[in-house]
């Protein structure tokens, strides 16, 4: 995951401020992999630069499992209701929704997305709910996409101490230099 994690990281613009978590971008990735196949699947096993199909779910639960942390990782799946998936090629293998249920705990829920405020409060409801309302809304008000057909949320709540903690008495008052210029 770190190959990847530098790899995220080179695409991100220069001189600006940006928070990834890689292990979410990860978690989502295997997700929408396990369900992939052919060219699509080799793609994002080449992006992840994996070693194996199942360290990731390994990975989560050591990490939500370790003494003096709290973390949480928490995805959903949600399906337009409004339309057949069978005829949109959108039909869930019960295969896949019960791996994914068994290697990340994620389940999909259908969804009206034409129905504009059930969309945006089910989806931040969910995702406020997982990261104990640190982030209260991930979508705005007037977010509208009624032709989507599916949406992954992915969210992860941590909180942690340091092995070594901080010395504060290393710390003192300077003047702050931005990267414009100014000064604070």
């Amino acid at each position: 995951m770190t190959d990847f994690a530098v790899d995220l990281l080179k695409l991100t613009p220069p001189n600006e401020s940006v928070v990834i978590s890689p292990l979410s971008l990860v978690a989502a990735l295997s997700i929408v992999e396990r369900g992939a196949g052919g060219i699509t699947q080799k793609q994002i096993v080449d992006a992840l630069k994996r070693e194996s199909h199942n360290d990731v779910p390994k990975l989560i639960r050591e990490l939500t499992a370790a003494d003096g942390v709290a973390m949480a990782m928490a995805t959903n799946s949600f399906l337009q209701t409004a339309c057949s998936f069978k005829q949109n090629g959108l039909e869930i293998v019960q295969r896949y929704k019960n791996r994914i249920k068994k290697d990340f705990n994620v389940t999909a829920e259908r969804l009206d997305f034409r129905d504009q405020g059930l969309t945006v409060r089910t989806v931040n409801n969910f995702v406020s709910e997982a990261t104990r309302q640190m982030i209260p809304n991930m979508l705005p008000g007037d977010f509208h996409r009624p032709d989507m057909r599916a949406f992954l949320v992915n969210a992860v709540y941590f909180k942690g101490q340091r092995a070594t903690c901080f010395d504060p008495g290393f710390t003192h008052e300077d003047t702050f230099h931005g990267i414009n210029g100014d000064r604070k």
